[in-house]
């Protein structure tokens, strides 16, 4: 009997890991990381949070950064909503009213874009109702969303009040400035909506960033009647993301160089290394 040990190293080249494109990464949506939301205490971190007030009643839109995603919506210590097995939720529209939560708006992204829960909320408590039962009270608490605007679609852009800005005149990128259309209400790409005016809120920019026409990334300038501020998406296979500002001028850096022929060595999507694998076994000569 005799016992032969064969050791085996193989070695990989050139493994391409596009875990961006891929939505496996940071830049993608596809392995957020839960956490759990507490309305009382946001964490800044992980939340961007813009507001306006309207006498003693405050609207807050609570955006996830990319990477992560909400589990759990807590207020005041008590569970309000929670995902489950569903997806995670990576925008909240929240309405108080005295700094007493009144409605909460729980909405996923990309294919899972759709409202994931409306709610009345009374006594630190919020019970879950159907769209028309939350529009009436939105309604009383805010007077209404303005109905006196445009909504804007990607998938069919005017063919006229658009200014086009390319980086050089062959190349297959552009930045489509839309000139004409102003008080814009809603955006959308389709049946899909990115953003809708929550209160006084109206659109008045819209930039969006094209390869061959087809938009990739998109920037909102959206005015209230206290402030201005800026919303980011990015298009992922098809679908609509919440971006960052960070995130989306780096895209457009990284597009930009590829586009002249020379991808910076942060954008490569290859990435050369060694994977070894050891055999340990035995063979057993019976003769």
């Amino acid at each position: 009997m005799k016992l032969q040990v064969f050791l085996y190293t193989f070695t990989l080249f050139e493994l391409c890991v596009c875990l961006g494109e891929l939505g496996l990464g940071t830049t993608g949506h596809g392995s957020q990381s839960p956490f759990t939301l507490d309305l009382s205490s946001v964490d800044q971190g992980k939340v961007s949070v813009t507001e306006s007030r309207h006498g003693d009643v405050k609207l807050q839109t609570l955006l996830v950064g990319s990477g992560h995603g909400i589990n759990k919506v807590l207020y005041k210590g008590k569970q309000q909503w929670i995902a489950g097995i569903g997806p995670l939720a990576v925008l909240l529209n929240v309405v108080y009213k005295s700094d007493e939560l009144q409605l909460l708006k729980v909405q996923g992204s990309g294919e899972s874009a759709a409202t994931l829960g409306l709610y009345k909320c009374k006594d630190g408590s919020c019970t879950r109702i159907n769209e028309q039962e939350y529009n009436a009270k939105y309604g009383k608490l805010t007077g209404g969303v303005p109905k006196d605007g445009n909504t804007v679609d990607l998938s069919s852009l005017p063919k006229e009040g658009v200014e086009i800005k390319k980086p050089s005149p062959n190349s297959i990128y552009a930045t489509l400035e839309l000139t004409q259309i102003t008080d814009i209400v809603k955006v959308v790409d389709g049946q899909q909506v990115l953003w809708h005016t929550i209160g006084t809120e109206k659109c008045i920019s819209t930039s969006i960033f094209a390869e061959n026409e087809k938009p990739l990334l998109v920037k909102l300038v959206i005015k209230s009647a206290l402030r201005e501020f800026d919303y980011f998406f990015e298009n992922i296979r098809g679908q609509w993301w919440p971006s960052t500002s960070t995130f989306y001028n780096k895209k457009i850096e990284v597009l930009l160089e590829t586009d002249k022929g020379s991808p910076p060595a942060s954008s490569s999507c290859t990435l050369p290394f060694t994977f070894t694998v050891t055999l340990l076994f035995s063979v057993m000569d019976l003769w």
